[in-house]
C-alpha cells in the first residue's frame, strides 16, 4: 500500500480524500517525510509548523483549535483539513498562517 499522505496534494497527483477526511486523527512527521525532497517543501513545512506550534502551544485538540480559529478566519475548518495543514498535505490558508504566527507570538 502506498503512504497516502505522500500523494495527498502532491503535485500532479488526484485531489481525493486523504486518511484523515472529516476525522480528527493527527499526523506525525513520518508522515510527511517524503514531502522535504520537494522543491516547495521549505515553505510548505514551514506553514505546517506554524500551524503545529500554535495548536500545541495552544493546547488545542483539532476540534478545539478550529473552533478558535473560526472567529478570526470567518469560517469553520474541519480537522481534517487542519491536520492536512499541520503534515504539509496541503498548504494552509493564509489567514491560518497568520494567525498561528500571532499565536506562537503570544499576541493570540
Amino acid at each position: 500500500m502506498q503512504d497516502q499522505l505522500t500523494l495527498q496534494g502532491a503535485p500532479g497527483t488526484p485531489a481525493e480524500a486523504g486518511p484523515y477526511g472529516d476525522s480528527d486523527q493527527e499526523c506525525h512527521p513520518g508522515d510527511w517525510a517524503a514531502y522535504l525532497a520537494s522543491p516547495t517543501a521549505g515553505f510548505r513545512m514551514a506553514a505546517a509548523a506554524q500551524v503545529a506550534g500554535a495548536r500545541s502551544a495552544l493546547g488545542l485538540t483539532l476540534w478545539e483549535f478550529a473552533r478558535r480559529l473560526q472567529p478570526d478566519i470567518g469560517w469553520l475548518p474541519g480537522p481534517g483539513e487542519i491536520a492536512a495543514w499541520e503534515c504539509g498535505n496541503t498548504v494552509p490558508p493564509g489567514d491560518v498562517v497568520l494567525f498561528a504566527q500571532a499565536c506562537l507570538a503570544g499576541a493570540r
